[in-house]
Formats: structure tokens, sequence, C-alpha cells
């Protein structure tokens, strides 16, 4: 049977890592809201009204207007 020192050794560490854990993803995200702040600033701006149509799939034909 482990001593109670053992065990207490483990939940103190386990602790620890959490504490770390918790840290780390504090800070990812933090770099991650920076960076989609600084590529919504960079990003280029259109000048047009609309947005640009998006092109037909391929395989697709434009229907003449006038056809027969």
């Amino acid at each position: 049977m482990r001593s109670s020192s053992f065990n207490d050794a483990i939940v103190t560490y386990a602790a620890r890592v959490e504490e770390a854990t918790g840290r780390v993803i504090a800070r990812a995200k933090s770099l991650i809201d920076r960076f989609k702040d600084d590529a919504i600033v960079r990003a280029p701006r259109r000048v047009d009204s609309e947005p640009a149509a998006d092109p037909a799939p391929i395989g697709i034909r434009p229907r003449i207007a006038d056809s027969p």
C-alpha cells in the first residue's frame, strides 16, 4: 500500500499540471484572438457596393437571353 505522502505528491502534481494547462490554453486563446484582430485589420477592403458574384460552377453555361 502506498503512503499518504506519495498520494499527496500525486495530487499536488496533478493540480500543478492543471494550472499550467489552464495558463497555456488562456495564452493560446489570447494569441488566436490577437491574430484574428490583426487579420481583420489587414484584410483588403472592397470599395464596391456589392460583393463580386461567384463564378458559375464548372459545366454550367449561362442562359442566352433571347433564345428562340
